[in-house]
């Protein structure tokens, strides 16, 4: 920057309202203090105040440091969705004085928080953060809010191969439905307050489909019912067939159960954490699901983004088959397509067959009769393959 003339004597020359001289007072008119208030980042630099006396010019310098907090000139979007195995792009750039330095912070498979983890503010990416060192947990962490995050080395060292991070530059080559979450840039250079980026990570993948039971046994006549759990994002309706033919269920209304041959009813349940159905990780944790509005502190939120309340969402369908014939026997398929691909699950039904014990046997033109079950044998005389009439039979009741 070319040099300027700031002041003359007791003269300000620059047009700069912010910059101006001290007033003197009678008792000190040797002094000319130069004020720049507000201070800006682009004031910093090398001050001379030059002075004559007599024939001699004098000068003193005096080198202005402004330290500037963080501050992004570019950050990510805050919601960003994309497809599981394909690749993604998040990118924010913090300027400030001293240069900051950035780091990413991860919390996977994070709830919707009863609060935001960011509070609003006239610059939007400010906020309270307390860093908690190793000795008060395993592992250093970053607490904003209410929410403690992780370094994104920690949270995902078992992709590392399909990660590149980069100061400000984090790269996933091939996205996995585990990396959902927030994803947190941080811009620190020690001039609080840090800077705090958010971005909420959703990866599409095909549903996710168990049933309660791979094969069911009933008595013909009865009732029974194919539970199956499904987990998607986005999600989808449940389709059912029945040995390849599709099976038209509808809701099973209170007095309209006994009417049906086959309806379905579905209840839903929110997963903070959510392991896969399918193909569990090494050394993964399932958590316990339970209802979402029992998850107490700090997960209840007020008001549910559309996109967790898909995301956490998980489908309890149960079809209820009734008064069991031969042709409701086979195979059961729950099937779930969606945009991301299609997940099915199979249950098998079978008739249920009895295992009878007892017997019958005719023994002195006396017949024990049995109102349980009959089974016969023959007794074959030593030597030969042929039965003979003095059959033995007997029936008993246990």
């Amino acid at each position: 920057m070319p040099r300027r003339i700031l002041t003359r004597g007791p003269l300000r020359v620059t047009r700069d309202n912010r910059i101006h001289l001290l007033p003197q007072t009678v008792m000190n008119t040797s002094e000319f203090p130069l004020i720049i208030d507000p201070v800006r980042e682009q004031d910093a630099g090398e001050y001379r105040c030059l002075f004559q006396l007599g024939s001699e010019l004098h000068h003193k310098v005096v080198i202005l440091v402004v330290k500037v907090p963080p501050y992004f000139e570019q950050r990510p979007a805050k919601l960003v969705k994309a497809d599981e195995r394909g690749n993604l792009r998040l990118f924010c750039n913090a300027s400030g004085a001293p240069q900051p330095k950035i780091r990413w912070w991860v919390r996977l498979s994070l709830p919707p928080a009863h609060e935001p983890l960011i509070s609003s503010t006239p610059e939007g990416n400010r906020s309270g953060t307390t860093r908690v060192s190793s000795s008060e947990n395993d592992e250093n962490s970053l607490l904003v809010g209410k929410e403690r995050l992780r370094p994104i080395e920690i949270m995902l060292s078992r992709y590392r191969n399909d990660i590149f991070v980069r100061g400000g530059l984090l790269v996933f080559s091939r996205l996995n439905r585990h990396m959902s979450g927030w994803y947190l840039c941080e811009a620190d250079n020690g001039i609080s307050p840090a800077a705090l980026s958010l971005s909420r990570v959703l990866v599409r993948y095909p549903p996710e489909i168990r049933m309660s039971n791979s094969e069911i046994q009933q008595h013909l006549g009865g009732s029974t019912i194919i539970g199956c759990t499904v987990r998607a994002y986005p999600s989808g309706s449940v389709e059912w067939e029945l040995n390849g033919v599709p099976i038209q269920a509808p809701y099973c209304g209170y007095f309209e159960v006994k009417k049906l041959k086959y309806c379905q009813i579905e209840y839903h349940k929110y997963a903070g954490e959510f392991s896969s159905l399918v193909d569990p990780l090494p050394n993964s944790r399932v958590n316990t699901v339970g209802s979402f509005y029992t998850g107490a502190d700090n997960i209840l939120p007020r008001r549910m983004d559309p996109d967790d309340h898909e995301f956490y969402r998980l489908s309890d369908v149960r079809l209820t088959v009734a008064n069991i014939t031969h042709s409701d026997l086979g195979l059961y398929t729950c099937r779930v397509r969606t945009s991301a691909g299609v997940g099915e699950g199979y249950t098998r039904l079978d008739a249920h067959r009895f295992k009878f014990h007892s017997s019958v046997r005719i023994e002195e033109n006396l017949l024990y009769l049995s109102k349980r079950s009959v089974e016969f044998w023959n007794t074959i005389p030593k030597g030969q393959g042929i039965p003979q009439q003095n059959n033995k039979a007997r029936m008993i009741e246990k």
